[in-house]
C-alpha cells in the first residue's frame, strides 16, 4: 500500500495524522475492489504481517523465542486495532468499519513507528520479567481499553519490573541492563506516555538513568551494593512502587544530590577506590536531568547551587565550578522562559546578576 496508489502524493509530514488518515479513508472507499476485499480476517492478517515485519528489527535483539515473539506480534495487531476517545466519533460515524481499521493501522505504521518499537521491546522485555505471560490477560481484563489506557498500563507494568529487579538483592545486573538498554533506545514519546504519566513515576526513571550509568562504570566495583545503599539513602527503595509515597513533584537530583554524593565517597573510601571516572557520569547526569526541569524547579536548583558552596560539599574543585557554571546557565534559561511567558523584556547583564 502506498501513497501513489490513492492519490497520497503529497508528503505525509504536511498532515496531521488524523487528516492523513481521513483523506486515505477517503481514497479507499472510492475503490470498490478495495472495499469488497477488506474483511475484519483480512485486515486481522494484513496488521499481523505488518507488525511482524517492522519488528524483524528490534526481534534479533531478544533471542529466538518463537513463541513468545508471536505472542507479542499478536498482542501488538490487537492493540493497533483498538481506538482512542478522539477516534471514536469518526468510526462510528464510518461507513465502512474495516476500511477506517486500515487506515488508522496504516497511519500508525507511516506516523509512528518508533512508538511501536518502544512497544515490541516493553513487550519482550516483561515477557521475560515475568516468564508466567499472565500480564497479556491482565492488559485486556478490561474489554473498554483504548489505545491510550493500553499502553499506560503496559509501560507502568514493565517500569515496575525494571524498578522491582533493580530494588531486589539480586547482585546479577546484565539482565537489567540488557532490557534497559533496548527500552532506553526505543523510549516511549511523550505522546505515548502523557504528563501524568510521567510524573507518576519520574524518580524511578531518573534513578534507573543513574544506576544505569553506575553499573557501566567499569571502575565502580560490585556496583549493586552501591546502588542499593543509594535506594536506601534516598528513601526511595522504601517509597510505594505506585507512587503513593513518593513526591514527584522534584528531582531526586535536586532533592538528594547531597546524600548521594556522601554516599558514594563513603562506597568508595570503603572500598579503598581512588579516581574513579564515576563522579564525572554523576556531573553528566546532573546537567541532564537539571535540563528536564521546568520554571516550577527554580527553588531545588538554587538549593544546588548552594549546597556547591559549602565545605561539606566534598567534589573538585574544578568539578565544583564546572557544575556551577552549568547550573547557573540552567537556571538563567528558565528565568528567561517564566520571563519570555509572562510577555516581560529582560535583560541579559540584569538576569545573569540576579540569577543567583
Amino acid at each position: 500500500m502506498g501513497h501513489n496508489n490513492y492519490d497520497m502524493n503529497d508528503e505525509k509530514t504536511e498532515y496531521t495524522s488524523q487528516e492523513f488518515r481521513n483523506r486515505l479513508i477517503e481514497s479507499m472507499m472510492n475503490d470498490k475492489i478495495l472495499v469488497e476485499i477488506v474483511t475484519k480476517p483480512i485486515l486481522e492478517s494484513y496488521t499481523n504481517d505488518a507488525v511482524r515485519t517492522l519488528c524483524t528489527i528490534v526481534k534479533r535483539n531478544f533471542g529466538n523465542n518463537l513463541d513468545q515473539c508471536q505472542k507479542t506480534i499478536e498482542f501488538i495487531a490487537h492493540w493497533l486495532l483498538l481506538t482512542d476517545e478522539n477516534d471514536r466519533r469518526s468510526f462510528e460515524n464510518s461507513s465502512n468499519e474495516n476500511i477506517w481499521l486500515l487506515a488508522h493501522v496504516y497511519t500508525f505504521f507511516e506516523y509512528d513507528q518508533n512508538d511501536l518499537y518502544s512497544l515490541y521491546s516493553a513487550c519482550q522485555i516483561t515477557d521475560q520479567l515475568d516468564p508466567t505471560q499472565s500480564f497479556y490477560n491482565y492488559l485486556f481484563q478490561n474489554d473498554q481499553q483504548t489505545r491510550s489506557s493500553l499502553l499506560k498500563n503496559l509501560f507502568r507494568l514493565m517500569f515496575n519490573y525494571l524498578w522491582k529487579n533493580l530494588c531486589s538483592t539480586d547482585e546479577s545486573i546484565e539482565p537489567w541492563i540488557h532490557f534497559y538498554t533496548f527500552i532506553s533506545k526505543y523510549y516511549p514519546s511523550n505522546k505515548v506516555l502523557e504528563h501524568r504519566q510521567l510524573l507518576q513515576f519520574k524518580s524511578q526513571i531518573e534513578f534507573m538513568n543513574f544506576a544505569y550509568l553506575i553499573f557501566l562504570n567499569e571502575t565502580t566495583p560490585e556496583p549493586k551494593q552501591l546502588v542499593l545503599q543509594l535506594l536506601d539513602k534516598t528513601l526511595l527503595l522504601h517509597g510505594d512502587i505506585d507512587g503513593l509515597n513518593i513526591n514527584f513533584e522534584t528531582s531526586i537530583c535536586s532533592r538528594h544530590l547531597p546524600v548521594i554524593i556522601d554516599t558514594i565517597e563513603k562506597y568508595f573510601e570503603n572500598k579503598n577506590i581512588h579516581n574513579s571516572t564515576l563522579m564525572i557520569d554523576i556531573q553528566q547526569w546532573i546537567i541532564s536531568t537539571l535540563k528536564s526541569l521546568n520554571q516550577s524547579s527554580e527553588p531545588e536548583i538554587k538549593t544546588l547551587l548552594k549546597f556547591l558552596n559549602q565545605p561539606t560539599c566534598h567534589l573538585s574543585l574544578s568539578m565544583k565550578q564546572f557544575l556551577f557554571d552549568e547550573i547557573i546557565n540552567i537556571l538563567f534559561k528558565l528565568k528567561q522562559q517564566n520571563r519570555a511567558d509572562a510577555n516581560k523584556k529582560s535583560s541579559d547583564f540584569w538576569d545573569r546578576m540576579i540569577v543567583y
